[in-house]
């Protein structure tokens, strides 16, 4: 990443970058975001992404709302995964309940799908 640069000017720059990573008053967990411009100013070397190729663009977001789904939807709380597909999974010991309020509309027409019944029943209450 640094390549170009002198081995003193290198070894600053990273040692700057260590400096503002790991300064606990800015970044106390693994949950913050760092933006771009933030990445920018303590000296990193990234690109945006809508730069790139659609092509990349596509399988990078793919990527980032699979594990944004099983980390919303699962008691998961920590995904890692390597190129081989082999992944460490942390999860919560126990998980919140969750409940819906759904129009009484809709919770009848399911009722009817799952009786088999189809979407075409006349009765406004399940059997």
């Amino acid at each position: 990443m640094f390549s170009q640069l002198s081995e003193l000017d290198r070894r600053k720059r990273v040692d700057h970058i260590v400096e503002c990573l790991t300064d606990l008053t800015e970044n106390k967990g693994h949950d913050k975001h760092i933006h771009y411009k933030e990445c920018l100013d303590m000296g990193l070397e990234v690109k945006m992404l809508e730069d790139a190729p659609k092509a990349l663009q596509d399988l990078v977001l793919t990527v980032h709302h699979c594990y944004m789904f099983s980390l919303s939807n699962s008691g998961a709380f920590k995904i890692i995964e390597n190129h081989l597909g082999r992944r460490f999974v942390k999860l919560q010991l126990a998980q919140p309940q969750m409940s819906f309020n759904l129009p009484q509309e809709l919770i009848e027409e399911l009722m009817r799908e799952l009786k088999g019944k189809g979407s075409s029943a006349s009765s406004g209450t399940p059997h």
